[in-house]
Order: C-alpha cells, then structure tokens, then sequence
C-alpha cells in the first residue's frame, strides 16, 4: 500500500514503498520517489519530519507513564502502626509519593480513599526487598512505621517519639 494510492512504477519516477514496523501497523508507511528534484527531497523530509514527530510522541506518553507507576507501590502492613495522626490497621496499603526528592509526601489509600499523608525523605537504592515495612516501637508501646523500601527507592519517616528500637 502506497499513501499517493497507486502502484505502478515508472521509469523517471520510481517509487519504494518505507515501511516501519511498529505494533504491526502501517501508520508510519510512505513513498520515497527516487529523482532529484527539490521538491522530492523536500517530500521526504517532511514524510521523515512527521514520522519522527509521531515516534517522540509515543516514546514520550511510554515513559509518562512509566514514570507515574513508578512512585506507586502496594504494601502489606501486618501490624498496627501509627503514621502522621493516624493509626493503620493490618492490611494492604497502596502508597503515592509526590514531591522533588529528596523531600516527598507520601499519601496511604485504601479502596482509593486516601486515609494519611505524611512527608517522607525519598533515597534512591536497590534495595531486595519490594515492599519491606519496617516499624519503630515507641516509649509508649506504641510501634510507629519508620521506613518502607521497594525496589528502587527508600521512603524514611520521621520518629514519632524519641527512644524505642525495632
């Protein structure tokens, strides 16, 4: 299939057939005619020009939305713990942190009702755990969450109380 909707060849204005193969479609596919006019090389620029155009776009909504899964995470708490002025309980937990590292916020949801949003300091790490929840109890007895890692980062939360150990 040619985009100038026919397929004959001929001799001064020969005609192949670009074709990329992206997610198997030919979006992207256009004749390049074969002389040396201006005006057929300026054809091509621009049939380039906007197939590159379409490829940006595509690579960039990729990585938008890489990037927006990527400070999301799912975490199973399995103690009652206190964070901000909230106390969780044992459960499964979807956490979001916004902000410019080193400095975020991160909110706790369940059933997409956001529950507690706290700051938080963000460190990148390759860390083997994804998902581990470490807790703090507190002089009160109380066990207060202190940090939560994923693979790619490290979320610390500040103590509530002074003293108490893991």
């Amino acid at each position: 299939m040619t985009l100038s909707g026919h397929t004959s060849v001929n001799v001064h204005h020969l005609e192949y057939i670009v074709r990329t193969e992206l997610m198997s479609t030919d979006a992207l596919a256009f004749t390049v005619p074969l002389n040396n006019s201006g005006e057929a090389k300026r054809e091509v620029f621009m049939k380039l020009r906007k197939s590159i155009a379409v490829l940006a776009a595509l690579a960039m909504m990729f990585s938008v939305a890489v990037i927006a899964a990527a400070n999301k995470k799912e975490v199973h708490i399995t103690e009652t713990v206190l964070i901000g002025n909230v106390t969780l309980q044992p459960g499964y937990y979807t956490i979001e942190w916004n902000g410019t590292a080193p400095d975020v916020q991160v909110s706790f949801s369940q059933r997409k009702n956001t529950l507690v949003t706290v700051p938080a300091t963000l460190a990148p790490a390759r860390n083997r755990a994804d998902g581990a929840v470490t807790y703090q109890t507190e002089v009160s007895g109380a066990r207060s969450l202190l940090r939560i890692e994923t693979k790619s980062v490290t979320l610390q939360f500040a103590p509530r109380e002074a003293g108490g150990g893991n």
